[in-house]
């Protein structure tokens, strides 16, 4: 997870994709956490959440990596099938 200062802006953060999870920290004082759905000229929404970039103190994204996912799941059933092989092969006893 990242943190990112977020300015008072009518514009949505550009390092921010729809799919990204958010913690907000609103200047009110209240703690609101959910996946973004999408944006509006003066405000993030997403899961029935509303937040305007105005009422915004701090914002934390956490962002999945895909590259890293699916490299990593290849890898473990790369690993799971050489196994797999291993204990069915008759001459492996």
């Amino acid at each position: 997870m990242r943190s990112m200062h977020l300015p008072i802006s009518s514009n949505p953060p550009l390092d921010m994709e729809v799919g990204d999870r958010v913690e907000i920290q609103t200047k009110g004082g209240q703690s609101l956490q959910f996946v973004v759905s999408h944006f509006e000229p003066a405000a993030l929404s997403g899961q029935g959440v509303r937040v305007a970039y105005a009422d915004i103190a701090s914002l934390k994204v956490r962002r999945v990596d895909k590259i890293n996912t699916i490299t990593l799941s290849s890898l473990g059933g790369l690993a799971f099938l050489f196994i797999l092989a291993s204990l069915l092969s008759p001459g492996m006893q």
